[in-house]
């Protein structure tokens, strides 16, 4: 596709005024009536005057504050001319084709030339053809993010081989490429003449006409009332949900299920089962809108018509085998999906999950993480029998969640009122959730609950185990058989007595016991019972559990909650789907989170913990305070931590207060890190102790015992890049922007985080993305610890913590290609185009698969300004002569269709032979932060050399010179401009401080001028500012910045 779509723009632009590469041949009569099959006369050429305009239908969802909502943009359109002969499609040879292009995508000398437009969605396409019945196709936006119109063809001269209509339709199978979200503002388009079969005839006159399939007649192609009308591929998919007065529902994440893989080129919605499905990525919501989501998906018409459905939970109903299980599908690849007894084989459906907490119908608090399947389709009318993700419309569904009743009367009475609908749900007891490292959670077991037996629960990645245990009843055979089926899955939980309630007890692995253990000693004490601390592992896993094998990361990380749970009743439903628990005690702890593609990266990757649970700690006791750093401070968090810490991580913590208590209420409360943490310890840099263990007892942490650590500034960037495929609690800033920065939140009022890298980089403002630097290091702040994985693939695990994770990019300094190593959800669709406005949250806002940065910056010509007004005898002189950056302003580089960036020429040969459709651009937000991490060289200027003539820093990094002299001579001051723009806005006002020292406009990466004529090494991301006093930091004055140009590679 790349070749093809740049080779092929070249050779339209070339062609001469008439339309068609033509051929001489006898006349052709002209068929009676339009409709008919007696193709063309290719004895004559008639002028074409074609009106166009794209449907009324979506709207993008390209949302600035600034911008508002725009509709989606019309860019090239190709034009498939076919003459027609009859029914067999292969005598129906090509004609011709054309490119014609948007006069904001290239210089239009002539209405002939290309198109021209109104409003940017409607025009006329001009050009010259044979008159008699044809068929014509317009493909618009065909190097859009969403499909692929032409999968497999990549040159011209492939294109130039769709010599007849049946060649045509074989190739041009726009496939869908797995993206959902909008990047550059452009969808696809299709459209021919308003019948099912896109026949028409061109008159001699010119005009064209086709045959109306409702009226029987004849109907003439008119600008005003009848144009020719290019339809959106995609369907505008969003999702809102909300919870009843009591109720709380906490969407955490959504997969789309059964996508079609491709959409038909034809423009009559065929319903076909030549189309193939697939899944989409299962994605957490985003936190700037917790409850909701937008998605585009392709056209997916169902197979055949669903019949006889009257309520829409009859849409969900699943089928069941003889005992009562769902029926899974049987077709490669669809082994995890529900065979449905209504909806039709193969039609799109969404799957929710999330976390329900309120009251069921008898006033009994629940809580309850829950799953719900939605069938995509029009039902506003009461049709349940409509599954059709129908082209060019919007579907907009609001999901009120009242409870789950319906999953609970499921459970008792095996009877399935809501089919779509399942979950686990606790009700009663005393129930806390972890996070994936190292914790503890205080017990008070008493023996009145073990009367009746007590149910045993436990949920890890490899498998899910329940079974009675009756301590009365010691050693009986039921019991040795429920302690071989759960021990093998309850290594991960731990337990010892405490001397006190509310102080923990201090690990000892001398001490500890299993949960067998516990609950025969406090039946045989025969006492009421007593405080416990259950010991919670870090969710990592050496080894298989269950049969000692080795394990990949992808099978426990970025995993569901592994769940322990003591309770004295617990019930299934038929299906085995649903759980009810009447809980006494429930521990679920997430599951480590991982940005790194787990499935297909090869290496040593990192994880994450979920929240700060600490938080609102000094960066460091002094606020000057140089810390001990690694090797690469920047990258790697534990070898800084061992550096600045070493042994002494003990210390830091208040073990006896370093977990969950239990309160008189029977809630769970941990408290903040100064409860938590030794007067020693209430530092960000030394927080990391707290999350580790003492595993041996020895009184100390030892190297290999220190798991979790302080986050580097360049993995703690990575959070930010890569935020799209954490779980919503465990990106850098949780909390909606407009909220936090008015101040409306109590517990974290900005969300500052720290790092144990060097004094410039020890800060991150994550409501500003991943702005960073050394500023305000002395104001409270949160942390992010991490845990180096070891290896992807299958292996013993035991010493994963030592290893140095590999980067999660690849940079290749020859190419200046950047390939990412991260999870595809955190990924964006290729664009060619520059990306559209957007500000930092949203989904514009991400980086490709393959990210490629020019090899120089944009520059404009050689300058020298002349000075006449100073010094008392030479009245004129000259300023050395210099080689600046082209620079704009920031609304211009934000707001512009096409920026400055479309103008570079790449004068690398190795760089520029990377094969690509893509133009330049401007990098966003993120993908400069990707170069600051991956190739900050490519941010600094040393020099350029122009011709035979050389420029050092002090004459390229600047915009302009000055003359600041006197009557006694003249002084050239540079003005430099060390500061790169990107596309992407900030999102909101509340940057600017009084004196509107940021601007709006948004992000820029500089480098300080130090006086000597050289960039610092230590430049940092983060918003621009305009303040006039701060020219010398190279910001210049009313936003103007330079260019660093940067485009996709498919």
């Amino acid at each position: 596709m790349a070749i093809f779509m740049k080779g092929i723009s070249r050779y339209i632009l070339t062609m001469l005024v008439p339309f068609f590469c033509l051929s001489c041949t006898d006349e052709i009569p002209m068929p009676a009536g339009c409709g008919a099959a007696g193709g063309v006369d290719r004895g004559k050429t008639v002028r074409v005057s074609l009106p166009f305009s794209v449907s009324g239908g979506i709207r993008s969802d390209i949302v600035t504050r600034a911008a508002g909502t725009e509709d989606s943009r019309l860019g090239r359109i190709m034009l498939f001319m076919y003459e027609n002969k009859g029914k067999d499609q292969s005598q129906n040879k090509l004609l011709g084709y054309r490119i014609f292009l948007n006069s904001n995508e290239g210089t239009v000398n002539n209405e002939e030339d290309g198109f021209w437009t109104g409003e940017g969605n409607e025009g006329r396409l001009n050009f010259y053809a044979y008159p008699g019945d044809v068929y014509i196709y317009l493909l618009g936006n065909v190097t859009g993010s969403f499909l692929k119109y032409f999968p497999g063809m990549q040159s011209e001269e492939e294109l130039k081989g769709l010599t007849d209509q049946e060649k045509f339709f074989q190739a041009v199978r726009p496939t869908w490429t797995g993206n959902f979200n909008m990047t550059d503002g452009y969808l696809p388009l299709a459209g021919s003449v308003n019948n099912s079969t896109a026949a028409c005839r061109i008159g001699e006159d010119g005009t064209v006409t086709y045959m109306d399939d409702a009226t029987g007649t004849e109907t003439r192609i008119d600008s005003i009332n009848n144009p020719f009308l290019l339809k959106r591929l995609m369907a505008k998919i969003s999702f809102t949900f909300k919870s009843k007065e009591g109720v709380t529902f906490t969407p955490r994440s959504y997969q789309f299920r059964h996508v079609a893989e491709w959409v038909s080129p034809k423009f009559s919605q065929d319903r076909t089962d030549k189309i193939g499905v697939t899944d989409g990525e299962q994605t957490p919501f985003n936190p700037q809108t917790p409850n909701s989501f937008l998605v585009y998906v392709p056209e997916n018409m169902a197979r055949t018509q669903a019949t006889g459905i009257t309520s829409f939970h009859d849409r969900e109903k699943i089928k069941k085998g003889s005992s009562g299980i769902n029926l899974k599908e049987t077709q490669e690849g669809h082994e995890s999906h529900y065979q449905f007894e209504n909806a039709p084989e193969n039609t799109t459906y969404v799957e929710v999950t999330g976390h329900f907490k309120g009251k069921d119908n008898k006033g009994m608090e629940v809580e309850a993480d829950v799953k719900y399947t939605i069938h995509l389709g029009d039902f506003s009318d009461g049709n349940f029998n409509n599954f059709d993700v129908e082209r060019d419309h919007y579907y907009k569904y609001t999901v009120t969640v009242n409870g789950v009743d319906e999953i609970i009367a499921e459970v008792e009475t095996n009877r399935e009122n809501q089919p779509g609908a399942e979950g686990v749900v606790f009700r009663k007891g005393s129930k806390v959730r972890v996070d994936a490292h190292y914790e503890a959670v205080e017990m008070n077991i008493r023996r009145s609950v073990l009367e009746q037996g007590i149910y045993i629960y436990c949920k890890t990645p490899f498998g899910t185990v329940g079974e009675m245990y009756y301590p009365q009843k010691g050693a009986d055979d039921a019991n040795l058989r429920a302690k071989e089926i759960l021990m093998p899955y309850l290594g991960w939980v731990k337990f010892q007595k405490q001397d006190t309630k509310g102080e923990l007890a201090i690990y000892d692995p001398k001490k500890t016991q299993n949960v067998f253990e516990v609950l025969q000693e406090v039946w045989n004490e025969n006492g009421e019972g007593a405080y416990y601390t259950c010991f919670v592992d870090e969710y990592y896993y050496e080894e298989n559990p269950v049969n000692k094998g080795n394990v990949r990361l992808n099978e426990f990380v970025n995993a569901d909650d592994r769940v322990f749970t003591l309770a004295t009743s617990l019930q299934y439903s038929k299906d085995q789907q649903s759980i009810l628990a009447d809980a006494v005690y429930s521990v679920s702890q997430r599951s480590i989170a991982c940005f790194y593609d787990l499935d297909n990266f090869e290496g040593n990757v990192y994880g994450v913990e979920s929240v700060d649970e600490t938080g609102g700690l000094y960066c460091s006791e002094r606020f000057d305070q140089d810390l001990s750093l690694s090797e690469n401070p920047d990258k790697d968090g534990r070898g800084n931590t061992l550096a600045q810490c070493g042994a002494n991580g003990y210390g830091y913590v208040n073990w006896k207060k370093n977990g969950y208590l239990l309160q008189n209420d029977g809630s769970y409360k941990k408290e903040g890190g100064y409860t938590t943490l030794s007067y020693d310890g209430q530092y960000s840099y030394k927080a990391w102790a707290g999350r580790n263990r003492d595993l041996d007892g020895s009184g100390t942490l030892e190297e290999n015992e220190i798991r979790w650590y302080v986050c580097a500034r360049d993995q703690i960037i990575g959070m930010w890049i890569a935020e799209p495929a954490l779980p919503t609690e465990a990106v850098l800033c949780p909390e909606d922007i407009e909220t936090l920065l008015a101040g409306k939140t109590s517990e974290n009022p900005v969300a500052r985080i720290h790092t144990n890298s060097g004094r410039s980089s020890r800060l991150v403002w994550s409501e500003q993305g991943c702005s960073f630097g050394g500023e305000h290091k002395w104001e409270r702040g949160n942390i992010r610890c991490a845990r180096n994985l070891g290896i992807t693939q299958a292996a013993k695990r035991n010493t994963s913590h030592t290893i140095f994770p590999d980067r999660y990019y690849e940079y290749d300094n020859t190419t200046k290609t950047i390939t990412m190593n991260l999870s595809s959800i955190a990924l964006r669709g290729f664009t060619s185009r520059e990306l559209a406005p957007h500000n930092e949250r949203s989904v514009i806002n991400r980086v490709p698969k393959v990210l490629q940065v020019s090899s120089d910056f944009l520059y404009g010509k050689v300058r020298q300004d002349y000075c006449g007004g100073h010094g008392l005898i030479v009245k004129e002189s000259s300023s050395k002569k210099y080689y600046p950056f082209i620079t704009s302003t920031a609304k211009d580089a934000k707001d512009a269709w096409i920026t400055e960036a479309a103008s570079y020429v790449e004068q690398d040969s190795k760089v520029s032979s990377v094969q690509t459709s893509a133009s330049w651009r401007l990098p966003n937000q993120r993908e400069l932060a990707l170069i600051v991490v991956a190739a900050p060289e490519l941010l600094r200027k040393t020099g350029a050399q122009v011709g035979e003539n050389t420029y050092d820093y002090n004459d390229t990094f600047i915009y302009k010179k000055e003359c600041e002299g006197n009557m006694f001579g003249h002084d050239w001051k540079n003005r430099y401009r060390a500061s790169i723009h990107c596309r992407t806005r900030f999102s909101i006002n509340s940057g600017l401080d009084g004196n509107g020292s940021y601007t709006v406009y948004g992000y820029c990466c500089y480098y300080n001028e130090n006086g000597s004529g050289q960039a610092t090494d230590t430049g940092f991301l983060g918003l621009m500012s305009i303040g006039y006093n701060n020219e010398w930091l190279g910001y210049g004055d009313a936003g103007y910045a330079g260019y660093r140009c940067v485009r996709d590679i498919e």
